[in-house]
């Protein structure tokens, strides 16, 4: 189902949605939590969390075991990760896996590389997409709610204030 161009595309063209878009697999989770698969949601985060890179961001797209298949990186790939978080705590959802240390890692890297982009989602373009902006600024928001809540109340204020700060300059 999550390979388009199925009648034209198969198993032996190994690029595309054979791999996995943290973006795309985040826009799944929120959709097996609609359908009341909170668990289907929450496995989709550990999955995420054990991917993460090292500086907090996930690879454009990549293998089952977090290997990336290509070499880009897009940012709301990252914010899609923490919005996932948000709308499952949001939901009540969240089960006892605390997602700080990875929201944590993941607003530093949207907060050190942002705003602009290498690709925005569709790889045509690097720079400044509305797009891209608008996860970013929606992630670094729900990233200082989960910093409120972990008792690192200036941490949220810099998030608060670096999302303010991206909305109004561009």
């Amino acid at each position: 189902m999550s390979i388009p161009w199925g009648a034209s595309k198969g198993d032996r063209d190994v690029t595309g949605y054979h791999v996995v878009w943290p973006r795309d697999l985040v826009q799944s989770a929120g959709g097996l939590l609609a359908a009341g698969d909170s668990e289907g949601a929450r496995r989709t985060r550990s999955y995420l969390m054990s991917t993460q890179d090292l500086d907090g961001h996930w690879p454009q797209n990549m293998w089952l075991d977090g290997t990336p298949a290509w070499n880009g990186i897009q940012m709301d790939g990252t914010g899609f990760v923490i919005l996932l978080a948000d709308l499952l705590r949001r939901a009540g959802q969240l089960s006892v896996l605390d997602p700080w240390p990875t929201v944590r890692a993941a607003a530093g890297f949207l907060v050190r590389h942002g705003p602009e982009s290498e690709q925005d989602r569709w790889e045509e373009n690097s720079g400044y997409s509305t797009y891209t902006m608008a996860v970013e600024v929606a992630a670094l928001l729900a990233a200082a709610d989960f910093a409120d809540l972990a008792g690192e109340p200036s941490v949220a204020e810099f998030l608060r204030q670096t999302a303010d700060t991206v909305e109004r300059q561009h």
